[in-house]
């Protein structure tokens, strides 16, 4: 007998429906995406894990009963007509199998209700997607999608799933998908089998991503984020980034880039935009960064996975070379906000109230010199603290980076006891080695920073271990700023303060060290209590400095 056969019209639904739902996740994906596409304002979330349960509702158009009777039979959709739809997809969704996906791995039923009917229409749905009973039920605008039993014919797919890891999943996943709609209200909500349902997430609409990161991230102020964007009647890219001196996380989980609306996995845009942060940010750790692109529908091609994260799109490197430019202009103009939390930690048991941070302007007055490491300058708003070395440092970095060139050693410089991966690194940098006997090498070229240092050989063998041009550079620069510890007179101060302030990433050194502590000039206001009024003698003036009540009785 032939080994070969076919399979039966309820298997492969079974198995084209998991292609597409395979997770709770996938669940939540198929309703959200219907959910935007109808122009919602509000979706809300209810999921019962123990009991394979999950419910989304939105205030959006709804459906007239007679979409409602087809909606969920295979390939029935609103949103394209002809093959050359696929190349103008403006929605969400277009595909015509989300929720014939759904209906075949749970028990469906759907609340819909459009402005044009009197009453909103309840459905449920067998698992082939027709539907089984319909009746006029009474409820607000919008379409409620309830399903349940998820797996429910598929114990396999229910054996390999962790329902924790799937709850935080969709958590993971509203969030992500937020910044690509901040003007949406989320909420999810989480009940346990029949008790009553506990919100889990809430997030409030704003105009931009950085509304929604500040309700994520608490602990983060306005003035920790910085803003930019470029704008073309064919385009529009907007990037929000975490400042790097304020924060930073452990792993590459929330640089999120977002396609006309849908969150992707792209490599490329990914090493785009650490490589960017190469320089700005301490080794093993990555930037809280948000890329939203509007691209024109005929450049984007979503016919390319089920679940549309990935995806092909037209111009990627000029795409990739416009996202670094904005960022390289966020980091350089969003200097100097001010940042006191540090100084409020000091005074923290001083003061209650929290403090308010600033923007000011780009003037530094170099007022001293601090144990001979830090520089002491007044701002228009209040007092900083510059570490001289890091601050050199940065300054050194640029621009090494812009005019790096080699040039003749006046006397050929030996080193000894190179590594084959030394000698390539050398290469790569363009320093030629010349055998000069067993395990020595003559340079006769260096970095034209390198030219005058007695320490020369000593340098190039640390170049030796550096990979690349940026950590080269960056090597340079920490060995010929200067030490912590130097004296230096004011005009040295303020000639290091002029040129630090307008290097392009005034905030880190290129290893990822801070360079500067602001002190807001109210911050200083509050700890010396200048807003007290001394010179009300007054009963009542005294007994409130005094910590008094003003209801103690007057005496008679």
């Amino acid at each position: 007998m032939p080994s070969i056969h076919p399979l039966s019209p309820e298997l492969i639904r079974l198995i084209a429906a998991g292609e597409i739902i395979d997770s709770l996740v996938a669940v939540v994906r198929e309703l959200v995406d219907n959910s935007l596409d109808a122009g919602a304002k509000r979706i809300a979330i209810c999921i019962w894990p123990q009991r394979w349960a999950l419910q989304v509702s939105d205030d959006g158009r709804g459906m007239s009963p007679e979409d409602a009777l087809v909606c969920a039979l295979p390939h029935q959709t609103s949103k394209i007509q002809s093959v050359e739809d696929l190349w103008h997809i403006n929605t969400l969704g277009f595909r015509g199998e989300g929720l014939h996906a759904l209906a075949t791995v749970g028990e469906l039923t759907v609340v819909t209700h459009s402005p044009n009917q009197a009453l909103a229409s309840w459905q449920c749905y067998g698992h082939q997607g027709q539907v089984i009973e319909q009746k006029p039920q009474g409820a607000g605008f919008g379409t409620i999608v309830t399903l349940n039993n998820i797996f429910g014919q598929m114990p396999v797919r229910r054996r390999f799933l962790n329902l924790q890891k799937e709850v935080m999943a969709i958590l993971q996943w509203i969030k992500y998908r937020a910044l690509a709609h901040p003007h949406i209200t989320w909420q999810v909500s989480i009940g346990e089998n029949d008790s009553a349902l506990k919100p889990k997430l809430s997030l409030w609409p704003g105009s931009t991503a950085k509304a929604i990161l500040l309700q994520l991230f608490r602990r983060l102020e306005p003035s920790d984020f910085g803003e930019g964007s470029i704008l073309t009647p064919q385009e529009k890219i907007t990037v929000t980034v975490a400042l790097p001196n304020r924060y930073s996380r452990p792993r590459p989980d929330w640089i999120i880039f977002t396609i006309n609306g849908r969150c992707v996995e792209d490599r490329a845009l990914l090493e785009g935009v650490l490589q960017v942060f190469r320089r700005t940010l301490p080794k093993g750790r990555y930037p809280l960064c948000v890329v939203n692109l509007e691209l024109p529908a005929e450049r984007v091609n979503w016919n390319v996975h089920p679940a549309k994260t990935t995806v092909q799109y037209q111009d990627q490197p000029a795409l990739i070379q416009q996202i670094q430019d904005i960022l390289a202009q966020v980091l350089m103009d969003t200097l100097p906000s001010q940042d006191s939390r540090l100084f409020r930690a000091a005074m923290k048991r001083a003061l209650k109230e929290e403090s308010t941070s600033y923007h000011s302007g780009r003037k530094l007055k170099a007022l001293a010199q601090i144990r001979n490491t830090y520089i002491l300058a007044e701002h228009p708003e209040g007092l900083w603290l510059v570490e001289q070395h890091v601050a050199e440092e940065r300054v050194l970095f640029e621009l090494v980076q812009r005019e790096w060139k080699l040039a003749d050693l006046a006397n050929v410089v030996l080193v000894e006891d190179l590594t084959q991966r030394q000698q390539e690194n050398l290469e790569t940098l363009g320093i030629v080695l010349e055998p000069f006997g067993e395990n020595v090498w003559a340079i006769r070229q260096a970095p034209v920073c390198l030219l005058d240092r007695s320490d020369c050989a000593e340098a190039l063998r640390e170049l030796s271990r550096c990979s690349d041009l940026d950590s080269a550079c960056a090597s340079l620069a920490c060995r010929a700023a200067i030490r912590n510890g130097t004296p230096l007179d004011l005009s040295f101060l303020q000639n290091l303060l002029d040129r630090w302030i307008n290097t392009q990433n005034p905030h880190t050194c290129p290893h990822g060290r801070p360079i500067y502590l602001p002190l807001a000039e109210n911050d200083l206001a509050r700890f010396f209590r200048r807003n007290w009024t001394l010179c009300d003698n007054s009963p009542q003036a005294l007994r409130k400095r005094a910590g008094l009540s003003d209801s103690l009785p007057s005496e008679s």
